[in-house]
């Protein structure tokens, strides 16, 4: 009998264009002030993550966040995590070859990330396999293994939300002459 054992789900899709346009208006219009936060100064990208209110308050992303909830809602159920519906949400705006360098938020349940703005030139966000041999088990070794099982690449684009358990490790790759905005957030 074979069973597919410790999968790990990840949940895509791309909200409905006037959520898209409501949060692209109220958050595009603040990115300025991320500017002269001082948890930006020494970043990789800048960020409202350190700072005790956000530029775009709860108030302001309140349809965004209702919608947010019922993706995380089936997300939770279809892949059997528990979910306490207390998010804590952050903006990051990545200008030219601006990055993240691996990580995970494994204290939490879900984490997600919601693209506020991107084009075809943002770079990436890239999970790895939390399976710590298949990384380095490579092609010489296994030509079975193959590139989508040491990773997951997702292009980011407007509108699009993911959904990922939080322990799952994850990175962003620089962004070549492109912006990328993204409002990420976990629940738990």
């Amino acid at each position: 009998m074979l069973r597919n054992i410790f999968s790990v789900p990840f949940y895509s899709t791309i909200l409905d264009k006037s959520i898209i346009n409501n949060t692209q208006s109220k958050v595009l219009s603040k990115l300025h002030l991320l500017d002269n936060l001082e948890g930006s100064k020494n970043s990789y990208q800048k960020t409202d993550f350190f700072e005790q209110n956000q530029i775009v308050g709860p108030n302001e992303l309140e349809e965004l966040f209702i919608n947010i909830n019922q993706h995380a809602v089936k997300f939770a159920e279809e892949s059997n995590i528990l979910l306490n519906l207390s998010v804590k949400y952050w903006i990051q705006n990545y200008s030219n070859n601006d990055y993240h360098q691996p990580h995970s938020h494994s204290k939490h349940d879900i984490s997600g990330v919601y693209y506020v703005q991107a084009d075809k030139n943002s770079g990436p966000i890239i999970f790895n396999n939390p399976n710590p041999y298949i990384i380095g088990y490579n092609s010489f070794i296994n030509p079975k293994i193959e590139k989508d099982q040491q990773y997951l690449e997702v292009k980011p684009q407007p509108g699009l939300l993911i959904l990922f358990p939080s322990y799952l490790v994850h990175q962003v790759v620089p962004s070549q002459n492109s912006i990328r905005t993204v409002i990420a957030f976990n629940y738990g």
